[in-house]
């Protein structure tokens, strides 16, 4: 073993090369990670049987195709939309179903009049909102988005809302705040699906705030 003040610098691996073959690995791991969790994915919740292919996603509560938006924030994509049934009819809801295709049936004749939604934590405004409260807080946009699905199946859906930043103004989170939680409503006996352990209810999701 040569002493560490007799190797000499030809012998040494240039920087460049370290660091670039360290952020191939960590490509790689990232890579492997989703494909286990695309196979992971599909194994649970398979595409249905009538939709593969190009479909939309639902839009939940809305019982007819949304309006044309006042304002037009320039989100479109050249690609031709799927139909409006479709879109209300293939749905990723785990509080109904793991099916797709069998939420939409099961939660027909759901009711969700009354409904709020309160935003706490780490803001300024703590606040609770009804529908018509966060209807007010900007006008819609007119949005198109395409997704594609690590379950093997694609939307090209239509949308009308507003930013999330918009409704945040209004709580104005604080400086140590570094997270949304978007927390689902628990009601094992008006959505059945809650009953089984496919997920930990209620459901979170979260989003960084930067």
């Amino acid at each position: 073993m040569k002493e560490p003040n007799k190797i000499s610098r030809r012998e040494i691996t240039d920087p460049a090369v370290y660091f670039n073959r360290r952020k191939f690995i960590q490509a790689g791991a990232l890579a492997a990670s989703a494909v286990a969790t695309g196979v992971a994915y599909r194994h649970l919740n398979p595409v249905g049987t009538a939709k593969k292919g190009k479909v939309e996603a639902a839009i939940p509560g809305i019982a007819q195709p949304p309006a044309v938006a006042s304002d037009n924030s320039g989100f479109h994509v050249d690609e031709p939309q799927t139909p409006y049934d479709d879109i209300t009819h293939y749905n990723n809801f785990y509080e109904f179903s793991t099916d797709k295709e069998s939420v939409a049936p099961a939660a027909a004749s759901f009711d969700t009049k009354g409904w709020q939604v309160s935003v706490g934590g780490l803001v300024r405004k703590p606040k609770v909102f009804d529908l018509d409260d966060l209807l007010k807080i900007s006008p819609p946009e007119e949005r198109v988005y395409r997704m594609r699905c690590v379950e093997a199946w694609s939307m090209v859906i239509p949308w009308v809302g507003y930013s999330l930043s918009k409704l945040l103004a209004v709580v104005e989170p604080l400086s140590d705040a570094r997270f949304v939680a978007f927390q689902t409503l628990l009601d094992p006996k008006r959505m059945p699906g809650q009953q089984s352990d496919v997920l930990e209810w209620p459901y979170v999701e979260g989003l960084r705030l930067d």
